[in-house]
């Protein structure tokens, strides 16, 4: 389960990344990167 929160914040700051470099893809990758780790910090609790 750790595994994939780190998978989750590389997806965020790829998000960033992208978002700096203009890129409106980005806003895809923050926004599924941030409803999934909030999901899964739900699911650990």
């Amino acid at each position: 389960m750790r595994f994939l929160q780190i998978i989750l914040v590389g997806s965020i700051l790829y998000g960033l990344f992208a978002l700096i470099t203009s890129d409106w893809s980005g806003i895809i990758w923050l926004l599924g990167g941030a409803s999934f780790l909030f999901l899964s910090n739900k699911w650990m609790n």
